[in-house]
This record gives C-alpha cells, sequence and structure tokens, in this order.
C-alpha cells in the first residue's frame, strides 16, 4: 500500500482543487501533473530535467516548470496547509489501484481521521510529494499493528496508511518514476563532454533510437585515430538555380570575338585541351545533361586569377602582354597550377 492522501490545494493565484496525492520519500524533488498546473493557472520559472524510465540508462532533458501551491487537509477548510514547491511533468506515473475496504480485525487503525478514502476506486496521481518536503508534512507519530497490518503515519493530512497488507503474492503492477534534476549550466556541459568522446562512450549510454540527425552526423562524421574528418554537407534534394543560360552566352561572345581574332583561337583551343588532358575541366558530351550539372550561379563567387598567354597582343600599345610564358615542362606545370589554382 502506497502513502497516498486527499488534499486541497490552494494556488497563489487563489484558484482551488482536490487532488490525490502520493508521498515518495525516495525523489529528490517533488511534481505536479502539469495538466492540473495549467488548469488552475499557476506560473513559475523554468528548470531542467532529466527524465528516464525504471531500469533505463540516460533519458531525455526537459526543460519544465516550478510552481508554488499549498496542500491542506480536504475536511478543514480554515487550514492554512503547507506551502511548497513542484515541477510540472506531463505524467507522473500510471493511476494508482484502488483502495479496498479496511479489515476490521485492524484494530490500531480503529477512529483514526484517514487521510485517503476506504474504499476508492483506481486514481491518477496529481501530486508527488519529494524528500524535499515529505517531512514538512509527516509527524513524528506512527501506529503499529500485527505482521503484515499496515501502518498508520500521521501527517498534517491526516493519517497516512502504508505498508503490507496480508499475505500472499502482490496484488497488481509494480510501480517506479525515476526523474533527476539538472542545472541547465550541467546540461551544457555534459553533452559538450559526450560530443568530444563521440566513439569512446559506451553503446549503452547512446539513444536506443537515433534521430535522424543523429544518423546523419554519424555517417558524415569519422575518426582516423588522429583527428575527426566530416563530409561537406549537401542536399540532394534541393532545388537549385543554375547559370547555364549565363554561362552559354559567355561562351557566345568568346567564340564571336575569337572569330574576330584568328590568331588567337588556336591557343585557346590549345590551352582548354591542355585543361581537359590535365583532368582541370571535363567535356559535356550531352548539352541537355549539362543544365542539371552547371555550377548554381550563386556558389560561383570564388576568388579566381586568370591568365592570358604571352602570344596575346596588348589591346593598348599593341605590345606583347607582360603575363609571362606558360610552363613546357610537366613538373613546371603542376607547380604553375598550384601557385595560381591552390
Amino acid at each position: 500500500m502506497l502513502q497516498t492522501a486527499r488534499a486541497k490545494l490552494r494556488g497563489a493565484n487563489g484558484s482551488t482543487a482536490v487532488v490525490t496525492c502520493v508521498f515518495d520519500a525516495g525523489s529528490q524533488r517533488s511534481f505536479i501533473r502539469k495538466q492540473l498546473a495549467d488548469d488552475l493557472g499557476l506560473k513559475g520559472p523554468m528548470e531542467t530535467v532529466r527524465i528516464a524510465t525504471f531500469g533505463k540508462h540516460g533519458g531525455s532533458l526537459e526543460r519544465v516548470r516550478k510552481v508554488t501551491f499549498s496542500l491542506a487537509p480536504v475536511n478543514d477548510g480554515a487550514a492554512v496547509g503547507q506551502w511548497m514547491n513542484a515541477l510540472c511533468l506531463r505524467q507522473l506515473c500510471s493511476p494508482v489501484e484502488a483502495n479496498l475496504s479496511l479489515e476490521k480485525r485492524w484494530s490500531h487503525i480503529h477512529g483514526l481521521n484517514l487521510a485517503d478514502q476506504f474504499p476508492r476506486g483506481k486514481s491518477e496521481i496529481d501530486v508527488l510529494v519529494g524528500l524535499d518536503f515529505y517531512y514538512d508534512f509527516m509527524e513524528n507519530v506512527v501506529r503499529r499493528g500485527k505482521h503484515n497490518e499496515p501502518l498508520a503515519v500521521r501527517s498534517t493530512l491526516g493519517w497516512i496508511l502504508c505498508g503490507r497488507v496480508g499475505e500472499g503474492p502482490a496484488l497488481g503492477p509494480m510501480r517506479a518514476l525515476h526523474v533527476a534534476v539538472e542545472d541547465s549550466v550541467v546540461a551544457v556541459l555534459r553533452n559538450f563532454w559526450q560530443l568530444h568522446a563521440i566513439g569512446v562512450l559506451e553503446e549503452a549510454e547512446s539513444a536506443e533510437s537515433p534521430s535522424s540527425g543523429m544518423s546523419d552526423f554519424e555517417k558524415t562524421v569519422s575518426f582516423d585515430g588522429v583527428r575527426y574528418c566530416v563530409k561537406l554537407p549537401w542536399k540532394a534534394e534541393a532545388e537549385m538555380p543554375n547559370n547555364f543560360g549565363y554561362a552559354l552566352e559567355r561562351l557566345n561572345q568568346t567564340e564571336k570575338r575569337l572569330q574576330k581574332r584568328p590568331k588567337e583561337a588556336p591557343l585557346y583551343i590549345k590551352a582548354m585541351r591542355e585543361y581537359i588532358a590535365n583532368g582541370w575541366v571535363e567535356e559535356a558530351s550531352n548539352m541537355a545533361a549539362a543544365k542539371g550539372r552547371v555550377v548554381p550561379a550563386a556558389s560561383c563567387r570564388y576568388k579566381k586569377r586568370f591568365i592570358r598567354p604571352a602570344t596575346s597582343p596588348n589591346r593598348s600599345n599593341n605590345r606583347r602582354a607582360t603575363t609571362p610564358e606558360l610552363p613546357t615542362t610537366t613538373r613546371a606545370k603542376k607547380d604553375y597550377a598550384q601557385v595560381h589554382y591552390g
């Protein structure tokens, strides 16, 4: 039998409600059901908590609200109640099982003002009182019965029954809630070190079903024992504009200019053949297919250095250009390309 009680909740804004509470000395903090806090209009600052199911590692981080309210006995309208703080969670635990009728042989609880109803149907937990406020409600008065009979603990809400009831196997499912509270700075540092230790953390500490972002991250990042290698991001499904029309217009202008200067045309043709032979450019055999592979205009804003052949005449004074002769040896061409094209 869990330590459950019915209480009258009063918010700082004056709103009230009758709630079902469970007292849990194994919880570090106290919690309230988020829907109830929203319905009552309870406000407060935000905190970061990590929630994990029983027996699991890690868990998910959530930003939750901390609210203030008081709990008082349901039948005592004049009582001020005990004020406390609690964090808002969507669900504290599954509904608790129904309370059975009290046994007549439990003489040690006869005449006590009990905090819960007996009998009572299955009920949803609205407030979980953790260790931070547990002893603000509990008093140092306990009534014990015989073996396998419930204990009676006096509290500010009335007498709370708990412990073993009868003999034989336990009835109903077992319940456990594990919630750890982390400061936001601690959470940031933890995420940083987990990212820094890629490939070092054990698999048990990783999420069971990673997100698509984490899957893409693992596919594009590799570690060679010394450093990390990251692939450049590329979205294959993105529709991007291209500069095919602009490039075709420039090509036509170049061909027209070379037609007027027949001496320069062989030099340009020779240079382009060298580019193809060295693998610096690729010849497009299909004009329609080339349209899809033209680099977008927005991506062509790189610094380039264009070199005019030394045999090209100078427009201004009809002299030869001052650009030095292109290297003829293979090694010189390679060094030259590295210097001028990076």
